[in-house]
């Protein structure tokens, strides 16, 4: 087995701003798995998990990527997230993981449409306002 030390390649992901299939690309090869190896086990042809790599297309949905999680022995959940991240600001959207949080949260969607309505009116207040919210969080 390729164990990696998933804080230390995480903090280079976030120090170097690596893109989605970059960062795919990195852990691959960290584990030693080959194109063909990830692809054949999430039923994909090794051309298509190289341009994933290569930004050639974009980052897949939950169900493959979640696929790819697996055949990746990927199981560091901060790193997930990250990639999670990752591919929801290359397709321009939120991340999956978080939208499906905020949309079975009424309470969620009515605090972020408040901070947001503050901030347009006094600009770095959100983000005043989540830095307290998280220091408050203990879990």
């Amino acid at each position: 087995m390729n164990e990696i030390n998933w804080e230390d390649l995480l903090q280079e992901l976030r120090e170097k701003k690596y893109s989605f299939g970059k960062s795919i690309r990195i852990i691959r090869e960290r584990k030693k798995f080959t194109i063909r190896k990830v692809a054949s086990e999430v039923r994909k042809t090794p051309t298509y998990i190289s341009d994933i790599e290569r930004g050639n297309n974009k980052p897949p949905e939950k169900e493959l990527m979640e696929k790819i999680f697996e055949a990746l022995e990927l199981q560091h959940m901060d790193t997930r997230c990250y990639l999670y991240d990752q591919a929801a600001i290359e397709r321009g959207k939120v991340s999956w993981d978080i939208a499906e949080y905020i949309m079975g949260n009424s309470n969620l969607r009515k605090a972020i449409r408040m901070v947001q309505r503050k901030n347009s009116v006094e600009p770095g207040s959100g983000d005043e306002f989540w830095a307290e919210c998280l220091s408050k969080i203990q879990i």
